[in-house]
């Protein structure tokens, strides 16, 4: 027999594996998203980095949203655009400080547009950030530098398959499933967090193991966090001044938000960060626009149960309102 028909006789074998591999997939794929585990994507680096690379397309349109967590759940992109017409791009990171993003975009030719810089006093007026900082937004700023084409292009490939297939998604994983499928008899339930292609986040509190509440929030705060010295904070914003003055050359917009905090959160915030000290002092040295949430009544009645975050199921109307208060 000749190699030839050795690879037609081949050929029905290989052709039903490929079904049963299509069907195995479609099954698991169809499964997955009956029981809302996907498509989701996972908030690392790789998301984080398109989404930098996005921006340099937009010109003087786009708006950067800058900041951690409150920033990031706060708002609702899509309706931002809508509301301001231009497009926007989310590059908060949880648990992070975005001054090395304001610095690269500062330097970076390409942009000229709004900055929408989110303060929260655990990241902007807090001494002992290198612990807190989860994130470290400034390597991820070097990687974005540093990222070669061909890296880039398998980045994109690995996001590409995250939006079209469920089983892609971080809660889909086998090693998740497998387990509660064995052990219960049933597919696991969502995680308390999805995080979607813009980079923006839903976060349902219903979730969590341990209640997220404002005295959680509260406590992380008094083993984290302490205020900057009066020659620290000055330092800190003589350089921020800096590079916002180096933004204003190029015209572009820079906004200061102080996004909503409530209950006890916001009582400690008070004591730990008086607006005269460190809010006021930002306004008095820094040649920006500036937007506090108790300066505008408007933009209260959104929190969720943790007293530090708006509400998922709230952002996009809180976005909206927030929306006018940055036209006006």
């Amino acid at each position: 027999m000749n190699s030839g028909q050795s690879r037609v006789k081949w050929l029905p074998a290989w052709a039903l594996a490929l079904v049963l591999l299509l069907f195995v997939v479609g099954s698991w794929e169809a499964l997955i998203r009956s029981a809302a585990l996907g498509p989701e994507f996972i908030d690392n680096r790789a998301l984080w980095v398109s989404e930098r690379h996005r921006l340099n397309g937009y010109g003087g349109d786009a708006i950067a949203v800058l900041g951690a967590s409150r920033v990031q759940r706060a708002i609702h992109p899509e309706t931002l655009a809508r509301e301001l017409g231009g497009p926007v791009v989310q590059l908060a990171v949880e648990g992070t400080s975005a001054i090395p993003l304001l610095e690269d975009l500062a330097v970076d030719p390409r942009f000229r547009g709004t900055v929408l810089f989110s303060v929260a006093p655990a990241f902007s007026f807090n001494r002992r950030l290198s612990k807190l900082d989860a994130g470290n937004q400034a390597e991820w700023v070097a990687y974005y530098r540093s990222q070669s084409r061909s890296r880039r292009f398998e980045y994109e490939l690995r996001l590409a398959t995250q939006d079209l297939f469920a089983f892609r998604s971080p809660d889909a994983s086998v090693t998740r499933v497998l387990p509660d499928v064995l052990l219960r008899g049933k597919l696991p339930e969502s995680n308390f967090k999805m995080t979607f292609a813009d980079r923006s986040v839903s976060v349902d509190y219903s979730k969590f193991r341990t209640p997220e509440t404002p005295q959680r929030m509260v406590d992380l705060y008094l083993e984290n966090t302490e205020a900057y010295e009066a020659d620290e904070f000055a330092d800190l914003i003589n350089y921020v001044s800096a590079i916002v003055t180096i933004l204003n050359v190029k015209n572009c917009r820079v906004i200061f938000l102080r996004l909503p905090s409530g209950d006890i959160v916001r009582d400690l915030e008070r004591r730990m960060f008086p607006n005269e000290r460190f809010w006021g002092y930002m306004k008095r040295n820094i040649n920006a626009e500036f937007i506090h949430f108790e300066d505008f009544p408007e933009l209260s009645g959104y929190l969720s149960v943790d007293g530090s975050h708006v509400a998922s199921e709230k952002s996009a109307a809180f976005t909206k309102v927030l929306a006018g208060v940055i036209q006006n």
